[in-house]
């Protein structure tokens, strides 16, 4: 019988270290290995990856992380990354090659968008954005060099809802792979390869290291993709660094206690801010009046710890955020503080007023991520900002 999801969070991956018996996974912080090492077969068929000769290319502590993120996304691999963008941009240029074509949700977190508007189409890959709600525009945009669909699976910052069940089926149909970053979701709310998609991406900055001090991404996939990304990884030098991989593999171990509080918490938030008169929209996906509350049912488990509400300008916004005393004003989101920031001064600062209003991003929307702080101290928090506007 399967386990539990946190019973997974603590003990998937990992095993007793044979020669000491320690209980937790060492960080292995070196940077090479005997070659040949005679207790270490390589097989025939191994590929780079497959085998220990450089940290770069693989890695014990690593290796303990990938099995959990596998693990816990049901999948049959998972490669760590320095970053998510690493991730994000690594799976990419592997899936799309030379001269490819993606069809994208528009509603991107700003560092993928600018790397699909501006990067990869320098490197001759076309990108096509659609609307993430109008699923069917994912399908009106394929052409016959179209390698990948590309959606979050909860969009940043508006926190709209991806069908992931229906773009599967679209991009099945025309037998390219459907890749999902499920940051916003975490594999406790969601799990993308099990509603039909065939990627799935993370920041593992954000919820899945959870505690605001370590850099990484991850990409879970099936086993022969993960090779190739992997292999993309290795030359391209996106690789986490083992001590990086430990403080994530820690974090995860707590992931499912704290995205529980979290996503409680962020929706009692979000419907206390809907009722104030200077809140001009809250939102947060299990809220009735969410525009995708009956999708987010489907392919949910709950709604997750952001929550983004409206002010009037962007003035307003500012004087609510100078008033905080508990809620930090910072870049990021996912850990245990509660952060909350500006998507035009961080997230999207790059894109201009025509690119914000096609994402319908206003100067008024502040995207707060809810940590794991007292609901009181919380809510006091928030009325104090509101008082200040």
């Amino acid at each position: 019988m399967k386990k539990g999801i946190s019973t997974r969070c603590v003990h998937a991956g990992e095993e007793p270290e044979p020669t000491t018996g320690a209980m937790g996974t060492p960080i292995f912080q070196n940077t090479t290995y005997l070659y040949p090492n005679p207790d270490l077969p390589k097989a025939n068929d191994a590929r780079v990856g497959d085998y220990y000769i450089y940290t770069r290319y693989n890695n014990p502590t690593v290796e303990a992380l990938e099995r959990k993120v596998a693990d816990l996304e049901g999948a049959g691999s998972a490669v760590a990354f320095a970053s998510g963008m690493a991730a994000i941009s690594t799976t990419l240029l592997t899936v799309a090659g030379k001269g490819g074509h993606i069809v994208s949700a528009r509603d991107l977190y700003g560092g993928t968008y600018n790397l699909m508007r501006d990067i990869l189409p320098s490197l001759g890959i076309e990108v096509t954005f659609v609307d993430t709600r109008d699923t069917r525009s994912f399908g009106r945009a394929l052409r016959d060099d179209t390698r990948l669909l590309y959606c979050e699976s909860i969009t940043n910052p508006l926190l709209k809802v991806a069908d992931i069940p229906e773009l599967a089926g679209i991009a099945h149909a025309a037998s390219v792979p459907l890749v999902v970053d499920a940051t916003f979701s975490t594999p406790v709310n969601q799990n993308p390869l099990a509603l039909g998609a065939d990627v799935v991406v993370h920041s593992g900055t954000k919820y899945l290291g959870g505690h605001s001090d370590v850099v990484s991404g991850v990409v879970a996939t099936n086993d022969e993709l993960a090779h190739d990304i992997r292999e993309r990884m290795i030359f391209l030098g996106g690789c986490i660094d083992p001590s990086a991989a430990w403080l994530l593999m820690r974090g995860l171990k707590t992931l499912e206690l704290r995205v529980a509080r979290q996503n409680v918490t962020a929706r009692w938030l979000a419907e206390y801010l809907e009722g104030q008169s200077k809140v001009v929209s809250s939102l947060h996906p299990e809220m009735e009046s969410h525009p995708d509350n009956e999708l987010a049912q489907r392919v949910l488990r709950a709604g997750g710890g952001m929550v983004t509400f409206e002010l009037e300008d962007l003035e307003a916004c500012h004087r609510c955020l100078d008033a905080f005393e508990v809620i930090t004003v910072a870049s990021s989101l996912g850990g245990i503080e509660s952060i909350v920031s500006l998507p035009v001064d961080t997230s999207h600062w790059e894109l201009d007023d025509e690119e914000l209003a096609s994402l319908d991003i206003s100067r008024g929307h502040v995207r707060l991520s809810v940590g794991i702080e007292d609901i009181d101290d919380l809510h006091e928090d928030l009325r104090r900002g509101l008082d200040a506007v």
